[in-house]
């Protein structure tokens, strides 16, 4: 389970296939969209993805294979994007496979967060080119969570489209807006709430 309670990284198995005959994929299922996204490629079942989460979001993973005792650990974040190997001889691109091409690159996003500073409702506008799902995320400054918003159908190009958090309830001082999308770093933008 992730950090904030909103996300589970488990093995799941390959449509159509069983435990005998088939293959599986780490993947990380999100409770608030019932969404599950594949992080690694798929394996030969006997092979193992051990995830556990960090408190920064990312995912510490450990493969062992059972026919030769081959064991690694790597950090990779929940769009399958490798950040560093930790442990092993092996290297990540072992695994990449036929089946699960690179991404497609993905272009920056332009973020305006408006008023600012802000006192009843801050508004973030986000153009992204290209398409994929962006979520919006508000946090203090200690980096918890307060509310989150996900621009749920991928965004064309050129496209924007504005979330808009309450904050007159909060109390005044610095905030952050973190938003994400697929294979990318999240963007971190700093925003004051004032009376």
């Amino acid at each position: 389970m992730s950090p904030d309670q909103t996300r589970v990284a488990a093995d799941f198995l390959e449509f159509g296939n069983d435990r005998f005959n088939g293959k599986q994929f780490l993947g990380v299922f999100d409770l608030r969209t019932n969404r599950l996204t594949k992080v690694l490629p798929s394996q030969v079942l006997g092979n193992y993805y051990y995830p556990s989460w960090t408190s920064n979001g990312t995912l510490l993973v450990s493969f062992a294979c059972r026919c030769d005792s081959v064991s690694m650990v790597w950090e990779v974040d929940t769009n399958g994007v490798f950040l560093r190997k930790l442990v092993g001889r092996e290297s990540f691109d072992i695994l990449m496979s036929a089946e699960s091409p690179p991404p497609a690159p993905v272009t920056p996003m332009v973020v305006d967060i408006h008023p600012q500073p802000a006192s009843e409702e801050v508004n973030i506008r986000v153009q992204h080119i290209g398409r994929s799902v962006v979520e919006v995320f508000l946090h203090d400054i200690l980096g918890r969570q307060i509310d989150a918003s996900c621009i749920g159908s991928p965004m064309a190009g050129g496209d924007d489209a504005v979330v808009s958090f309450r904050v007159g309830a909060l109390p005044p001082g610095p905030y952050l807006i973190v938003i994400r999308t697929a294979g990318q770093a999240p963007l971190v933008r700093p925003f004051l709430v004032m009376r």
